[in-house]
């Protein structure tokens, strides 16, 4: 996606060497007819002015590209590295984590997460995700509420919080309220597996990037506050996009990875299933590591 977002810059410097050759045009034009030596004074200063700008805009383009091939490189050998580098850490206990995975991203959910967390010893008991449709701008929804907790839609604040606090339960595998049929049949949330054997932390899939509904802002903020209350351990996660603003869990008190679609952000994630600890990881971020070194060098056996 960010890769794209980069050769976008050609079509942008296309539309530029456009305009630049509409000005020149203009420009011969206006000598013919004109022949004023302000006139062309003014119009060779436009024209090196273009140029300039022409430069600059070339040689960040340039370095765009540059920047691209890095990271398709880096796309390319992480899955390698990856599986060099695994073996390595020690695999004399696994972490044995009960981990629910809650998925609010909006996307589809990668199933290779769950394979990579089972190959570390990290058990998924509970996955549940969640429609951006799910909130009160749902009129069905909304209705099918009114007719469970026998109350007018317009006065229904409590009562959708006490929703909400049901909805939290069943999505890490507890029991629902009788609605939960509802909102399964009308694709607003999947849950599969249950927390027979006890979770001992939350993986929240989320998005913070910028614009989303603030009904899903809404939702996640209560879903933590109650899962913490109930005294589990909740990591937010997400893919790496120049839009996110991971600030929003952060405030929370929640520790987050702003990079999970990379090496260094799975790395992390074991990290702090692994650990109760308020950490935080991610890509370009100042002060924000991108994984726990020091930790991973005590997972490497020594010799």
């Amino acid at each position: 996606m960010g890769g794209r977002k980069m050769i976008d810059q050609r079509h942008y410097l296309i539309t530029l060497m456009v305009v630049f050759l509409s000005l020149s045009i203009g420009i011969f034009i206006g000598n013919a007819l004109l022949g004023n030596d302000l006139v062309i004074s003014q119009q060779r200063e436009v024209i090196e002015r273009l140029q300039r700008n022409y430069c600059q805009l070339q040689g960040e383009h340039d370095r765009l590209e540059e920047q691209l091939r890095g990271l398709e490189i880096w796309e390319e050998t992480g899955g390698d590295l990856e599986r060099v580098f695994l073996p390595l850490l020690k695999n004399e206990g696994d972490i044995g984590t009960q981990v629910a995975i809650v998925n609010s991203s909006g996307e589809d959910l990668d199933y290779g997460l769950l394979e990579y967390l089972q190959e570390y010893g990290i058990n998924v008991c509970c996955l549940g995700e969640i429609s951006p449709s799910l909130g009160p701008h749902n009129e069905k929804l909304m209705a099918a509420l009114e007719k469970e907790y026998s109350a007018p839609a317009a006065e229904m604040k409590g009562d959708w919080l006490q929703f909400v606090g049901y909805l939290a339960n069943a999505m890490i595998g507890g029991e629902g309220k009788g609605i939960l049929p509802f909102l399964i049949d009308q694709g607003l949330v999947t849950i599969r597996g249950g927390a027979e054997a006890g979770i001992d932390v939350v993986l929240l899939l989320g998005s913070s990037v910028q614009g989303r509904p603030a009904e899903t802002v809404e939702l996640e903020g209560r879903f933590l506050d109650i899962w913490r209350e109930a005294g589990l351990r909740v990591v937010a996660a997400e893919k790496m996009d120049p839009q996110a603003s991971p600030g929003f869990y952060r405030a929370m008190g929640v520790p987050t990875i702003s990079h999970l679609n990379t090496l260094a952000g799975r790395l992390s994630l074991l990290y702090l299933l692994d650990n109760d600890v308020e950490e935080h990881f991610g890509h370009g971020e100042g002060q924000i590591p991108l994984l726990p070194l020091e930790w991973l060098l005590d997972q490497v056996p020594a010799g």
